[in-house]
């Protein structure tokens, strides 16, 4: 996990409530891939410089470990290729029981996000930051 801490951007932790979980007492999927989309969604809008961005793909998610009650979870972001008017990131999502320390990796996707002009069109973002 260390490796991923090093390499990649923390954009958002959740603490999993009981509301969050499935009819195996697990983090539902759902939930997951929300949150997914909501903290790699942050992290391009910082770093893109705009609010105005579009989820063009997410990579196949495979779930690894599953997440338990009163677990931490930790998404972790990286950019991979940064386009003209898009950016792709790694994200790797890291589970923590808070009373033992002990982490787990979840799953990890590569996302894509477009930055979109008034009309919704790609827009280059890269101007927007000189």
């Amino acid at each position: 996990m260390k490796k991923i801490q090093e390499t990649h951007t923390l954009a958002l932790q959740k603490l999993i409530f009981g509301a969050h979980l499935n009819a195996a007492n697990c983090l539902f999927g759902g939930h997951l891939l929300s949150w997914i989309d909501e903290a790699s969604a942050m992290y391009a809008m910082d770093i893109m410089q705009t609010r105005r961005i579009l989820t063009k793909k997410i990579s196949e998610v495979i779930f690894i470990n599953p997440a338990l009650l009163g677990d931490m979870i930790q998404f972790w972001c990286k950019v991979s290729k940064e386009g003209n008017s898009s950016l792709t990131m790694e994200l790797s999502v890291i589970t923590k029981n808070v009373d033992t320390r002990q982490q787990r990796e979840i799953c990890s996707c590569e996302i894509v996000y477009v930055a979109v002009d008034e009309l919704g069109k790609p827009y280059p973002w890269k101007h927007l930051k000189e």
